[in-house]
């Protein structure tokens, strides 16, 4: 594996760059030299097939000349410094989760454009097969010039990027527990639907500052252990804040999950609200609670697809 230190200079067919700031392990802030640019290195770590799926996801016209997908500048292939070189983006949609809820709205159109027409890319990407990204989250929707009407949003983070239909070769479910589809909790394949999905939960989380899904709040113990309580939490709260019934899972392996979750609904543990009552508590406008829920369809088949999703009135107006 690589290692990298801090000034040190990485240098590739397009430039060479300094590191200047450590982000993660494996992400750093680099100066272009020679400008006043900027540049985001991304490392691969000890197990590289999420940095080298990543690298091949951008291989695929539809993605690397997509405006609303993070720019790859170059891949640096040397031995000592194998790396992917991407343009700066000023922070991530997380990190601009406290401005106020004003700066909030007069971007959200052009944040939520922006993300579906780079899903978009992952349409028909090898010209036969949809894509799914598989993994959109706030931390991974970046933005520049924001606060601000019209700023710059792009996706990143492809490296889980998944043919539809296809079994998932990294792990049991796709999707982190705070943004998974129903669908793909209860076992099925993955399609584009499930973008959609996270990103109106990408969406909902933005507005309102914190995780309105996932296993948050869960404080409580079973018999089934920590792994499945967890998994039934967020289970029970996704339909919860949906008001929406439970359905049986796909997969035997996870009937444990959704047992437990429909003991947490039946004894009225989950106390979240719904979704339209806590966008509410942030003054959000109720055309655009409607678009968020919309996003937020249960069934998969009824929610609206990445075309319909930008021919939505809402984001018309």
């Amino acid at each position: 594996m690589s290692k990298f230190l801090l000034n040190q200079v990485v240098k590739g067919s397009k430039g060479s760059y300094r590191l200047i700031k450590s982000l993660t392990p494996h992400v750093f802030q680099a100066k272009v030299e020679g400008t006043t640019d900027l540049a985001a290195i991304k490392i691969p770590p000890a197990n590289p097939y999420l940095f080298n799926d990543e690298k091949n996801t951008y291989s695929w016209q539809t993605i690397k000349t997509c405006p609303h997908i993070r720019s790859l500048r170059e891949f640096i292939d040397d031995e000592s410094s194998q790396c992917l070189v991407f343009e700066w983006m000023d922070r991530t949609l997380w990190d601009a989760k406290d401005e106020s809820t004003e700066q909030k709205m007069k971007a959200f159109k052009a944040v939520a454009r922006s993300c579906l027409q780079g899903l978009l890319a992952f349409q028909k990407m090898d010209r036969v097969n949809d894509y799914c990204h598989a993994d959109l989250n706030p931390n991974n929707i970046l933005i520049s010039g924001f606060p601000g009407a019209n700023p710059i949003v792009k996706i990143s983070d492809l490296g889980f990027t998944t043919r539809a239909g296809s079994v998932d070769k990294h792990q049991a479910r796709l999707q982190g527990d705070a943004i998974r589809a129903p669908e793909i909790w209860k076992g099925a394949a993955p399609t584009p639907a499930m973008d959609v999905w996270s990103l109106g939960v990408s969406l909902a989380d933005w507005i309102t500052a914190k995780a309105v899904f996932g296993y948050g709040g869960c404080n409580i113990e079973t018999n089934f252990g920590p792994d499945v309580t967890k998994n039934a939490w967020a289970i029970a709260k996704l339909h919860k804040v949906r008001g929406a019934p439970l359905c049986d899972p796909l997969k035997e392996e996870y009937s444990s999950d959704f047992i437990v979750a429909e003991a947490f609904l039946q004894d009225n543990l989950v106390k979240d609200l719904s979704l339209r009552e806590q966008l509410g508590q942030q003054q959000i406008p109720s055309d655009c609670i409607s678009f968020i829920e919309d996003l937020l369809t249960i069934d998969p088949e009824e929610r609206p697809s990445v075309d319909d999703a930008l021919a939505h009135p809402y984001l018309q107006i």
